[in-house]
C-alpha cells in the first residue's frame, strides 16, 4: 500500500514540476554540468526521487508524449540506482547538487553474485572518484552503451559485513 501512495504522489507531483533558477555560479563551479544541476533542481522531481530512495523502492516512469527527452524533470529520473545487491539494501540516495551518490548494503556470504551500480555519466566523470569500504577485491566498469553511462560491478567479500559506497567529485 506505502508503494502504491509513494507511486501516486510521484505521478501528480512529476506532472507539475516547476523550475526554479539554480543558484548563482552553480553552473562556474561544475563546468559542463551546471544544466544538469539547473534541471535537477525542480523540486516536484527531485522529492519524488528521495522518497523513491527513502523507501527503497523502485521506480519506472513511461509517457506518451513526444518530448520526453527533453522534459524538465528528466535528470532527475536519471540518477544512479542499485540494480543487484549481494546481500541487502540498507539505503541509497543521490545528490544532485553535489553530483554523489551513496549506497550501504550487508553483504549475505551465501550470495556470489556481484553487486551492481548503474551510474550516469553525469554521477561518474574523469572528475569523480569512488569510496568503496571495505574495499574486498575492487571494482570494474562496464560501459551501458548508452551515451557514457556505466554499470559499477563490485564483487562480493564473501564475508556477512557492511559495505558503502560514494561516488565523490575530486
Amino acid at each position: 500500500m506505502k508503494q502504491k501512495a509513494v507511486a501516486a504522489l510521484a505521478l501528480a507531483l512529476l506532472c507539475q514540476a516547476t523550475t526554479p533558477a539554480a543558484p548563482a555560479g552553480a553552473a562556474d563551479a561544475r563546468r559542463g554540468m551546471g544544466r544538469l544541476l539547473q534541471l535537477a533542481r525542480r523540486p516536484a522531481a527531485g522529492f519524488v526521487s528521495s522518497q523513491f530512495e527513502r523507501h527503497l523502492a523502485s521506480d519506472t516512469y513511461w509517457t506518451y508524449s513526444n518530448s520526453f527527452a527533453s522534459a524538465a524533470y528528466l535528470p532527475a529520473l536519471a540518477r544512479p540506482y542499485p540494480m543487484e545487491v549481494s546481500g541487502t539494501l540498507d539505503s541509497y540516495g543521490s545528490d544532485f547538487d553535489a553530483l554523489q551518490f551513496t549506497a550501504v548494503w550487508k553483504e549475505n556470504p551465501a550470495i556470489s553474485a556481484p553487486t551492481r551500480i548503474y551510474l550516469p555519466k553525469a554521477f561518474f566523470s574523469k572528475k569523480h572518484r569512488i569510496e568503496l569500504l571495505p574495499m574486498g577485491t575492487g571494482y570494474k566498469f562496464e560501459f551501458s552503451g548508452r551515451e557514457g553511462n556505466q554499470y559499477l560491478i563490485i564483487p562480493p567479500t564473501g564475508k556477512a559485513v557492511e559495505r558503502s559506497l560514494t561516488t565523490l567529485l575530486k
